[in-house]
């Protein structure tokens, strides 16, 4: 029964086999083709990846340079507090000992005035006698 039916199936088979050969051969075609396009897309992707690792160097050397300024301009911003206190208790100083001069000079003035005053009275009482 099996051979009966293989051989009236032999001549299906005949116009089956060109049909599937070309499909196969196109289909290898196509297969070779997506492979070169896949593998055209994997070199770019890769030269593109080399451009970013090019960018991300260039970038890690402008933060470790920027970071050098960072801790040049904290150091300088340190120094540059330290001799404004520093101008601070020397302005302090100066303001003390200025209100201190003061004083004395108001001091030296009043008792100028007094003596002024009494020197006054003493020649106004010799000149009376």
């Amino acid at each position: 029964m099996w051979p009966k039916i293989l051989l009236e199936l032999l001549p299906h088979f005949t116009r089956v086999l060109p049909l599937a050969d070309r499909y196969f051969s196109s289909r290898g075609d196509q297969d070779k083709a997506h492979a070169a396009a896949l593998a055209a897309l994997g070199d770019e992707v890769r030269g593109g990846l080399g451009r970013v690792d090019e960018v991300n160097a260039g970038l890690k050397d402008a933060l470790k340079a920027q970071g050098e300024q960072i801790a040049e301009v904290g150091v300088e911003a340190t120094r540059a507090r330290m001799a404004v206190e520093s101008v601070e208790a020397r302005v302090a100083k100066l303001e003390r000992t200025a209100a201190v001069a003061k004083a004395i000079a108001v001091a030296s003035l009043v008792m100028l005035v007094v003596v002024l005053v009494m020197l006054g009275v003493v020649l106004v009482r010799v000149k009376a006698r």
